[in-house]
């Protein structure tokens, strides 16, 4: 009694235990209730609500994390109101995505001043399709904010082409001085704002870029072009911001008019330095509709400064399109810098550049690598210097730098100032040439450009060195301009390159012509400049040349100025010249680098010169013969003064110039000769050389050698006859060979070639009876014929067959036929026809009663043998054992139908619960039954 009582009780608390868990469990949000979207608002938000709707929003981010980390079916986290973020803000562990709500236009995360937050594995999304009304960015950052991996900020469009909207920044609005945004990784995507359709730096914040991706952002303008004109597709500066990138990628963004990567400052005044330092990164593939297709840097006003610092990383596949309402007619696909002429109260943009290398560029007008505005002031120098070759454009293909002062050009008209290096980086001379392709000379690469439309149009024929590539550390590539600066643009300042200590070289012309007595005199002379090492040895490199022009007092002067002191790696330079012929004088030069070169040129004899050309006689040369030079000397009075190699190149023509008529009064007899061409005559007639070919002919001897014991036998003939096959052809030409020519002769004077082509010669014998003949040899050896003796058999007989029994085959009934031994007493396996016993069977795929496959003929004739000749068994092939053969079974899987299926241990384990519980009740109400009874 008392036992059952124990176990009434135990099945009693048991059913109690589960009602009251049933009943005690409730969930975050009531059931029924769960759907995919969470509400937050950080201004009239409270964390008590259950955050199923915009009026019963939660107030805190973390509070909408925990929901949706409870709720796996969240996928959205709409924001109504700002909400306030310190420390890490991730939606890792959940499925949901922070988004604009469709009628909220402001800030959706703000960080406050002396706060710092760090995103990291979210994503804030701006909800541009329902939410078309937005006015403000994602973020607004007034304090720290750390961008890290698996951060996606994205579709926030809160440009307007039909209002003004200054607060810019598409995602980002870096917002004050106290502002810093760290972004290590993430992405910012598919934004747009006026300025910044990514992130707008402004106030004195600080943007530090060292990874992820800013991608596909667009800065689009407002209604008034110049007022609100779009700038930074992807980051815009303004009023003291400064952009520090040293890693990442800025790609792919657009700007309806400056700044189509970046953009330093906007086309509206800014109040404030404002800086991009870039250390590392690339900025690619980014489009403008005006200035600066990868970066814009706008001029400063007053006395501010815009300036980008650019020591490593990549401007490449940027462009300029030609399509913007502001000015673009310096483009700059890459880069851009702006600049006003004094007074009107801007001071020029600057752009500083460092190893770098601009090539493959591309401008439609002028410029390809480089163009610069009449205000602009270039300064390219060799100390990490730069390296600007191979571009494209109609006229300048280099670089392009422009004067004019009219009023076409208003605020950007002037004279611009220029000096353009002469070395490149890696320390190769650049010989810059015009647009006619003319070598300019040293002293016009720096200076003040006047003049209305006159242009310092640059382009080198040189590709830069091993040295170049090695030492470069920023790339300027790949970017194209609708109008002129392919790689850079220019209105303000460019620096590439650090100054350069620099020496000069004076030169000096005398003249010793007894007063230009034969008045032969020149107007000007060009001097060469070579740059060797002082105190190394190495070849002088030709630098560049310079021109000297009497001044009216006949002074004959020049000094080469501004020549760098060192190499790029710090060997210190030596400077030498030299005078470029001037005919009918003699030069000589004399001084040092320090002290100046003087050049003194005096009057030469009376001189002729003697110049010929080549007659080739040779058919164009079908044999190949023709060399690919000669050499002609020259002789005086029959002795050897001069020589020259001659080629194809030279039209097969020489020349000896300038030589002295004659000597202690008695005139030269000069004369020529040329040095032996094989296979070829030459003819010399006054200067001139006629050259025939003379086939070349070869000799082929051939000796007989007879192998025959000395003709023991008697059957050597008294000669024997060879002929001579050209090419495997015959020639009509043989040899007789016999005892009184000692077996032996030669083929004579036969052509080598046959048009072009070397002629392979044999030869063969006439046959002879009982000989065998061997040809050993080649036409350049000789050929020697070997003749072996095989004598005549001996007469055929037939032996009588008594005598000799006659070869047979014995008959098949004295051996019997190979068999193979019978291992078994079973008969051999054969194929049956289907109404006689059991064949060769196929063994079954299973273990079951079908029965197995069978071979059968197709009639039930029996099958055709073939008669034994003798009494013993044909060889046969029987099985091995007396068992049947060996089958192959294919196991097939077995399937218990009584074992569980997939999902029914759940099953069957509920169905025991409510087994044990319905036995439980039966077991109560029978005990208290029982209880009745007693």
């Amino acid at each position: 009694m008392k036992r059952h009582k124990k176990l009434s009780r135990i099945f009693l608390i048991l059913i109690l235990l589960i009602s009251l868990a049933m009943q005690t469990y409730q969930p975050l949000i009531a059931e029924g209730e769960v759907s995919a979207e969470i509400y937050l608002n950080g201004v009239s938000g409270n964390d008590a609500n259950d955050g199923s709707a915009k009026e019963t929003a939660v107030k805190t981010f973390a509070r909408a994390k925990e929901l949706a980390t409870a709720y796996q079916s969240v996928t959205s986290i709409y924001i109504t109101g700002t909400v306030q973020i310190t420390g890490e803000i991730s939606l890792e562990g959940t499925n949901a995505v922070l988004k604009r709500e469709a009628s909220t236009n402001g800030y959706l995360l703000q960080v406050a001043s002396g706060a710092e937050a760090t995103l990291k594995n979210i994503t804030l999304d701006g909800n541009s399709e329902q939410a078309a009304g937005a006015t403000n960015a994602l973020i607004n950052c007034l304090g720290t904010l750390n961008i890290e991996e698996g951060t996606v900020l994205q579709n926030n469009k809160i440009a307007s082409e039909t209002q003004r909207r200054s607060n810019g920044g598409g995602a980002v609005y870096c917002n004050g001085s106290k502002c810093t945004v760290n972004m290590t990784g993430g992405i910012i995507q598919n934004n747009t704002a006026m300025h910044g359709g990514g992130v707008f730096v402004y106030k004195g914040a600080k943007f530090n870029m060292s990874g992820g991706t800013i991608q596909n952002n667009q800065a689009i303008s407002g209604p008034t072009a110049w007022n609100d004109a779009a700038a930074g597709g992807g980051v815009c500066v303004s009023d003291g911001g400064t952009f520090n990138l040293s890693g990442g990628l800025i790609q792919n963004n657009s700007a309806e008019e400056v700044g189509g990567g970046v953009s330093i400052g906007t086309l509206e005044v800014s109040l404030g330095n404002n800086y991009l330092n870039m250390t590392g990164g690339a900025i690619d593939g980014n489009t403008s509709g005006a200035t600066g297709g990868g970066i814009f840097i706008q001029a400063a006003y007053g006395n501010r400064i815009s300036r980008a610092t650019i020591t490593a990383g990549s401007v490449t596949n940027n462009s300029m399109l030609g399509e913007g309402e502001t000015n673009f007619l310096f483009g700059g696909g890459g880069i851009y810098v702006n600049g006003y002429a004094e007074g009107y109260g801007f001071k020029n943009g600057e752009l500083f550049l460092e190893n770098v290398i601009v090539t493959d560029n591309e401008a439609e007008i002028a410029g390809g690598g480089y163009a610069a505005c009449p205000v602009s002031n270039t300064e390219i120098y060799l100390t990490d210097g730069g390296a600007i070759y191979q571009n494209r454009a109609e006229s300048a293909e280099d670089v392009f730098i422009y004067s004019n002062t009219s009023e076409e050009f208003g605020a950007h008209g002037g004279n611009p100032r220029y000096f353009v290096s002469n070395t490149m980086l890696g320390c190769l001379p650049y010989h810059w040439k015009d647009d006619s392709g003319t070598e300019v000379p040293l002293n016009k690469l720096t200076g003040i450009l006047t003049g209305e439309g006159v242009a310092l149009a640059l382009h080198t024929d040189e590709t830069g060195s091993a040295d170049t590539q090695n030492l470069a550390k920023v790339f300027i590539t790949g970017n194209y301009s609708a109008t002129r600066g392919g790689g850079i643009g220019t209105n303000g300042n460019v620096t590439i390159g650090k100054t350069d200590a620099t020496v000069e070289v004076r030169v000096t012309k005398n003249w010793d012509d007894e007063g230009n007595i034969k008045e032969i005199r020149p107007e000007k002379i060009e001097v060469e400049l070579w740059r060797g090492l002082k105190d190394v040895s190495v070849d002088l490199v030709y630098v560049g040349y310079e021109t000297i022009i009497p001044d009216e007092n006949g002074d004959w002067s020049i000094t080469f100025i501004n020549l760098p002191k060192y190499d790029y790696f710090g060997n210190e330079c030596e400077y030498t010249v030299r005078e470029r012929k001037i005919s009918g004088y003699l030069s000589e030069v004399t001084g040092d680098q320090t002290a100046g070169y003087e050049i003194k040129n005096s009057l030469a004899p009376d001189t002729v010169n003697v110049e010929g050309k080549k007659e080739w006689a040779d058919n164009d040369a079908p044999d190949g013969k023709r060399p690919e030079s000669i050499t002609i000397r020259l002789l005086k009075n029959g002795v050897e003064t001069d020589f020259k190699t001659v080629t194809a190149a030279d039209g097969w023509k020489w020349s000896f110039v300038d030589l002295p008529a004659s000597e202690n009064g008695v005139e030269i007899v000069y004369t020529i000769s040329e040095d032996p061409i094989p296979d070829y005559s030459a003819e010399i007639t006054g200067y001139d050389v006629k050259n025939t070919y003379i086939p070349s002919k070869i000799n082929i001897p051939v000796t007989k050698v007879w192998e025959d014991s000395n003709d023991v036998r008697g059957y050597r003939p008294i000669s024997i006859t060879v002929r001579l096959l050209s090419d495997n052809n015959t020639t009509g030409m043989s040899l007789v060979l016999n005892q009184d020519n000692d077996w032996s002769g030669v083929f004579s004077d036969l052509p080598e070639y046959n048009n072009g082509v070397k002629i392979v010669y044999t030869v063969e014998e006439v046959k002879l009876n009982y000989y065998d003949s061997v040809v050993s040899g080649d036409a350049n050896k000789g050929f020697v014929i070997t003749n072996y003796f095989n004598p005549p058999p001996p007469p055929e007989t037939t032996a009588p067959e008594t005598t000799e029994p006659s070869e047979t085959t014995a008959p098949e009934t004295t051996e019997p036929p190979e068999t193979t031994a019978l291992e078994t007493t079973e008969p051999p396996e054969t194929t049956v026809p289907e109404t006689t016993d059991p064949t060769e069977t196929t063994a079954p795929e299973t273990e079951t009663s079908t029965p197995p496959e069978t071979t059968t003929s197709e009639s039930t004739e029996p099958p055709e043998t073939i008669a034994i000749e003798t009494t013993e068994p044909p060889e046969t092939t029987v099985s091995e054992t007396t068992e049947p053969p060996e089958t192959q079974v294919e196991s097939t899987p077995v399937t218990d139908l009584h074992a569980p299926q997939t999902g029914e241990n759940k099953t069957l384990f509920i169905r025991a619960a409510l087994v044990i519980i319905s036995a439980g009740v039966l077991f109560l109400l029978f005990a208290n039954k029982k209880k009745k009874l007693n």
